[in-house]
């Protein structure tokens, strides 16, 4: 079984190895430092997608079935070393903190309720919830594993959910953050329950990695959401982008 590069490159890529519904390449010596691996590979005359630049998608990420999104953050969790660029990461979290934080500042947020949608193994309570010290935050994730991973981290309580009903009453809370979430399409469905869960003048922080984000703020605006705006302090250039948007 071999997979070539699709306009990358005209030779063979070594170290391909099958996990579940995606294909893993395997850090090796022949990169240059900083080289990036193909965008596209193919595999048996089937198409793959780079994510994170070693695990490679049967369908772009917004094309994906729930299922997959959730055995895809699964396999994240186990190759969170060598997949994950954390300096990245913590960067874009930094962005949606210093939202989220003005904003408490702003509108005196006492002991505001905020809910972490894709909250993942956890990290993301470091990077942007700490500090909110009156907080009381809830994640929510569709992955049971990850929701262990995260116990511990300092959430309210954790919730385990398919994104079709969150179990939060309406307009109980201030706000509402999705790291590396709303990429993938299947998520989108979360949208709906975002806003029914947000209070009056609530905020919905997050980000989007992918070359053309229209769709998924044309959905945020049709589900009601107004003054929908990139954040100032997006990454400059590549495919990542933090927005915020109120009820």
């Amino acid at each position: 079984m071999t997979a070539a590069p699709h306009g990358d490159s005209g030779s063979l890529i070594k170290g391909i190895r099958r996990a579940g519904s995606f294909l893993i390449k395997d850090c090796g010596s022949e990169r240059r430092q900083g080289e990036q691996n193909p965008k596209q590979i193919e595999m048996d005359g089937k198409a793959y997608f780079r994510f994170m630049d070693v695990i490679y998608l049967p369908r772009r990420p917004r094309d994906l079935t729930a299922a997959q999104v959730e055995e895809l953050c699964e396999l994240r969790l186990d190759l969170y070393d060598s997949a994950v660029d954390e300096s990245l990461n913590r960067a874009i979290a930094q962005c949606m903190r210093d939202e989220i934080h003005q904003r408490a500042s702003r509108e005196s947020w006492v002991s505001p309720h905020c809910l972490d949608i894709g909250c993942g193994d956890g990290r993301s309570y470091e990077w942007i919830w700490s500090g909110l010290s009156t907080a009381s935050i809830v994640g929510l994730d569709s992955s049971t594993r990850a929701a262990r991973a995260a116990a511990g981290r300092g959430f309210r309580s954790l919730i385990i959910g398919d994104g079709v009903r969150v179990p939060i009453r309406s307009r109980r809370i201030d706000c509402v953050c999705a790291l590396f979430v709303l990429h993938f399409g299947a998520c989108w469905s979360w949208i709906p329950e975002v806003y029914r869960v947000l209070r009056c003048e609530g905020a919905f922080v997050f980000n989007f990695y992918g070359d053309d984000p229209s769709n998924l703020l044309s959905e945020v605006r049709r589900v009601g959401f107004r003054d929908v705006a990139r954040l100032a302090c997006s990454p400059v250039g590549g495919d990542h982008a933090v927005y915020c948007a109120t009820r």
